[in-house]
């Protein structure tokens, strides 16, 4: 008789884990990927601060160009003493005066019988002022003139004209047509 025949295990070498070289491969890899998502990280947060100041600046230029536009309109006359410094005579007897800073415009507002009031606006980043008065015809315009650092993605700047006493956006012109 044949004794009874008990097959052979085969062993297989199977390993239960990940050789050194594989997750040195590995950890590399993630590495850079994440260095890669880190310095893109870094440019969007760039560009985020940059765009929120522009849109800051805007606003702060925004709410000075209404307060110079209306100051003009509501003026009687205007005296540019020094070259920063304009004030513009309000009925009633009160003044506003707009003086130019190295780092903003400041507009003071007297009334009589009250405390002056000061705002002040803030200049776009290395961005300069000038304030201006000239006869033009009938009337007398005011103007104000802020420019930007040039190199800036919006370098635009901005300029207000006012006539005293009354808009020049409305105003009709000789023949009758707006």
């Amino acid at each position: 008789m044949i004794p009874f025949a008990t097959p052979t295990r085969h062993r297989r070498s199977r390993r239960a884990g990940f050789s050194l070289i594989e997750l040195l491969v590995t950890m590399a890899t993630g590495a850079v990927l994440l260095s890669l998502a880190v310095g893109l990280l870094h440019t969007l947060l760039s560009l985020d601060r940059g765009a929120r100041a522009l849109v800051a600046d805007d606003a702060r230029l925004d709410r000075l160009a209404r307060a110079f536009r209306g100051d003009a309109r509501a003026a009687t006359a205007a005296a540019r003493e020094p070259a920063d410094r304009l004030v513009l005579t309000l009925p009633g007897g009160g003044t506003v005066e707009y003086r130019v800073g190295e780092t903003a415009v400041i507009r003071t507002r007297k009334e009589e019988g009250s405390e002056p009031l000061e705002e002040r606006f803030k200049l776009p980043t290395q961005g300069s002022a000038r304030l201006n008065v000239r006869e033009d015809g009938p009337g007398t315009v005011v103007s104000l003139t802020v420019r930007r650092k040039p190199g800036r993605v919006a370098s635009s700047g901005l300029r207000v004209e006012g006539w005293l006493g009354r808009d020049r956006r409305f105003s009709h012109s000789k023949d009758g047509a707006n």
